[in-house]
């Protein structure tokens, strides 16, 4: 899993193109875990296998950014001490009349 510090200073970009004016990054994370029963055996072993971590992050909409957002996109997010790089899964834009354009993307951590 990445290891790194989210805040004003965060930076996503998709295919080149850089949009650094994040509002807010949710990171999750959990394990994925196995349940073994031996043959015979009344209890029921579990082991941690892995970890599973997905990302929340919602910026203000840049037009070039928008046109290279899919779902499927390998996006990359940087902060303070390092980065990740993510899959792309969900998009929404919302477009109030009276606000600014924000932009929210759901991804998954890849390795």
């Amino acid at each position: 899993m990445p290891s790194f510090t989210l805040g004003k200073d965060c930076t996503v970009s998709v295919g080149g193109v850089a949009n650094s004016n994040v509002r807010s990054v949710t990171w999750s994370s959990s394990a994925k875990e196995l349940e073994v029963q031996p043959f015979g055996v009344a209890r029921i072993g579990k082991y941690v296998v892995g970890y599973e971590g997905t990302v929340e992050v919602e910026f203000v909409d840049d037009p070039m950014l928008w046109s290279s957002l899919e779902s499927g996109t390998t996006m990359n997010i940087s902060g303070t001490g390092g980065g990740g790089s993510f899959v792309i899964t969900n998009i929404t834009r919302s477009e109030p009349l009276d606000d600014v354009v924000l932009v929210r993307v759901q991804a998954k951590y890849s390795a």
